[in-house]
């Protein structure tokens, strides 16, 4: 995910190839690391509503909310 960390659609392309079943880990782990990279939820937010699919919204919703407590967002 660091090396994607610019290019986020590309991590999401990568997470693509993972194994249906183990994909919301990844998913989950380019989140955080987009939250933790720039210390604050909002380029994970945006990144969730623009680019991940509407099956990827608790997800989205779980790590924005754990997200926020970290940073007091």
């Amino acid at each position: 995910m660091k090396s994607f960390i610019l290019e986020p659609k590309k991590a999401l392309e990568t997470c693509e190839l993972v194994p249906q079943n183990q994909r919301h880990y990844c998913v989950e782990g380019l989140l955080s690391y987009m939250i933790v990279h720039y210390a604050s939820i909002v380029s994970a937010e945006n990144f969730c509503n623009e680019s991940l699919k509407p099956i990827w919204s608790n997800i989205c919703t779980k790590s924005l909310s754990e997200g926020a407590r970290a940073y007091g967002e």
